[in-house]
């Protein structure tokens, strides 16, 4: 795997269950990898050359959708009771840093609806949690 992570087989349930598993900041492009847990983050050299720079923790089980704001970098896990991860982004090198732990969500997800997406852009993590009407 070029990312660094451990794929799943391919949803047949839900086509879009990993719609928002790539997201471009800038130069960095960032991958959620649902089948090892974890993030991995690229530095994007040219239109022809990407290269991995790392791969970290996803702060959960199985993540699915990742948001970015700015420097601030947010994962959706589904497994298990579900949390949102945060993250710090360097720009000049694309390498992440976890911000505080995890916000779990206290509930499980039905894979027959899919699981959410984080189409929004809080300023902070605690402002997250505040906002998880979206988990519903």
């Amino acid at each position: 795997q070029l990312s660094g992570g451990t794929a799943l087989p391919a949803p047949t349930d839900d086509p879009l269950a990993s719609q928002d598993a790539l997201v471009v900041a800038g130069n960095c492009l960032l991958a959620v990898n649902a089948g090892s847990n974890t993030v991995s983050s690229f530095r994007i050299n040219s239109a022809r050359d990407i290269s991995l720079v790392e791969t970290v923790d996803s702060g959960g089980e199985i993540p699915v959708s990742i948001a970015v704001n700015e420097d601030l970098v947010y994962v959706l896990n589904v497994g298990g009771v579900g949390s949102i991860a945060a993250f710090s982004l360097f720009h000049f090198n694309c390498k992440l840093t976890s911000i505080g732990d995890p916000i779990e969500l206290s509930q499980t997800f039905d894979s027959a609806s899919g699981p959410p997406s984080l189409p929004f852009f809080p300023a902070s993590p605690a402002q997250v949690s505040s906002m998880c009407h979206f988990c519903i």
